[in-house]
């Protein structure tokens, strides 16, 4: 089977045929494609396999997006294969997905639970350090006018699942910034074969 390289490679070949490019483009072009396909086949997986197990698909997207927010910004720890970064994903965003409905549903009965996402969006500062710190702050109090706002309309609970993945998201990008984090994915980049 073909790598997703591979796959890029043949897609770019194609797409330049007759026409005029130095070979640094293409290979800009074939590295994006091949991950812009890595990171839609996570997307999918974690969904699918969130559905298939624990039927926490809603939760898994949306945790999914407060990762991704934040990262795009920040940046984080990588697997030193596509297959290894596949498997830490799911390994990482299917239970997290079950976390985020157990805290959603939490939330409805007990209002304490949204302090303590507001308390993990602000942590999210304090463990994301140097210049990448303002856009964490931007995202800390964004989360928590998010949940301040979804808490005022009870009768769209939906709306409070979406706002506890989102930070819950972010809290895993953010803890993937700190040592142990890194070291976490280390660890597990490792034990793959």
């Amino acid at each position: 089977m073909p790598s997703l390289e591979e796959i890029s490679h043949r897609i770019i070949v194609r797409m330049y045929r007759g026409r005029e490019a130095d070979e640094k483009e293409k290979a800009q072009a074939e590295f994006g494609l091949s991950i812009i396909m890595g990171t839609g086949l996570e997307i999918l997986a974690v969904i699918l396999a969130s559905f298939l197990l624990m039927g926490t698909a809603f939760y898994a997207f949306f945790v999914m997006v407060g990762f991704f927010l934040l990262r795009t910004y920040t940046g984080g720890a990588h697997c030193t294969t596509y297959l290894r970064c596949f498997l830490v994903t799911l390994f990482i965003f299917v239970p997290a997905s079950f976390l985020a409905r157990f805290l959603h549903f939490q939330s409805l009965d007990e209002p304490f639970v949204l302090l303590l996402l507001v308390v993990l969006s602000l942590l999210s500062v304090i463990l994301i350090v140097g210049k990448k710190r303002f856009v964490a702050t931007i995202f800390a109090l964004s989360s928590a006018v998010l949940l301040a706002i979804v808490s005022m309309f009870p009768d769209f609970p939906s709306l409070r699942g979406i706002a506890v993945s989102i930070v819950l998201g972010g809290f895993i990008q953010a803890v993937s910034q700190t040592g142990q984090g890194k070291a976490v994915i280390s660890f597990l980049d490792s034990k793959i074969k």
